[in-house]
């Protein structure tokens, strides 16, 4: 398993968590920031989910069952309201 650091944001009050998640929720007006998913694919459970990467100058949104697949070492942002899976790229899912 690949350990990842994430950092959870809520506006006006941070907390730091980090740990090997493999799944987590985000909620209104809370962000996750991670680092190291190159080549990884952060995958929509639940709700919706709009994504920025660092180095790329468009968001992405994903609805469930739709993934994205992180292209670079940047940090990427998960923010919206919804659950996610952090996985390891699959060809077979749909990635946006």
């Amino acid at each position: 398993m690949t350990e990842h650091a994430i950092k959870l944001i809520s506006f006006g009050r941070p907390a730091v968590d980090t740990c090997a998640p493999i799944f987590g929720t985000v909620k209104f007006e809370r962000v996750a920031t991670f680092t190291g998913l190159e080549g990884q694919q952060v995958r929509c459970t639940s709700g919706y989910l709009w994504l920025t990467v660092e180095n790329d100058r468009d968001d992405h949104v994903i609805h469930p069952g739709d993934a994205f697949l992180v292209p670079n070492r940047g940090t990427v942002i998960v923010g919206g309201k919804g659950g996610y899976v952090v996985e390891p790229y699959s060809s077979i899912a749909k990635a946006v």
